[in-house]
């Protein structure tokens, strides 16, 4: 699990189809919907205003994401056009799978 903390009353919402890496850390408002992946050390801080991972979004080893007061962040999955599509095909495909990889198969190693 990941480390999850409330703010103000407000606590992160994990959809059950998104995978969330255990060493990342969400705090307050913040959303993440289904087929969602957040990579480890990713810190997601909706203490100021709400953070929203819409279906089959990515967010990457390490990122910080954090809003202005009263402001929403939304990441989205972007659509491709069909010569982006021809191009990175196999490489999106790998990391749209990531998070059911994740869910089924990630355990952590004991030392």
């Amino acid at each position: 699990m990941a480390k999850v903390y409330s703010i103000d009353g407000k606590a992160p919402v994990i959809d059950p189809a998104a995978f969330v890496h255990p060493e990342a850390v969400l705090i307050g408002d913040v959303r993440i919907g289904p087929g969602c992946y957040v990579g480890p050390c990713a810190c997601l801080r909706g203490d100021f205003g709400r953070i929203r991972l819409e279906a089959g979004a990515v967010v990457q080893d390490t990122c910080v994401i954090h809003t202005f007061p009263g402001e929403e962040a939304i990441i989205i999955l972007r659509r491709l056009t069909e010569d982006e599509l021809a191009k990175k095909l196999e490489g999106i495909r790998l990391y749209q799978s990531l998070a059911v990889q994740s869910l089924k198969t990630m355990r952590p190693v004991e030392s």
